[in-house]
């Protein structure tokens, strides 16, 4: 899938919602450490979030993986990366990182070749 072709978030990527999605993470965040809990997450373990955004489930993860696990948060979304770094860097030391992901498949690649 080519960036001009990829999908888009339906509620946009402004200011406005960056601080709403901070706040509905702080409002579930106790039930989300308890689904990772359940999901099986524990120390050592290495996790990867896929469309982290905020940075909410990421965080939660590192710390119930500590710090003998690792895990890393990406997303396409710059602004939410930015948030999500600057929270992370508020926690430190966690074992925890957000990247920003390729837009593009391998095989969008591949065939652009």
């Amino acid at each position: 899938m080519s960036p001009q072709h990829a999908p888009s978030y339906p509620l946009g990527y402004s200011s406005n919602e960056s601080d709403r999605l901070e706040r509905q993470g702080a409002f579930l965040n106790e039930l989300t450490a308890e689904v990772l809990k359940r999901a099986g997450l524990r120390p050592g373990m290495q996790i990867l979030d896929v469309g982290c955004g905020m940075g909410d489930v990421t965080l939660l993860a590192a710390l119930l993986v500590g710090p003998t696990g690792s895990v890393v948060g990406i997303d396409r979304d710059a602004e939410g990366l930015n948030r999500a770094r600057g929270r992370r860097r508020q926690r430190s030391p966690m074992s925890s990182s957000v990247r920003r992901s390729c837009r593009r498949s391998a095989r969008a690649r591949s065939s652009t070749r």
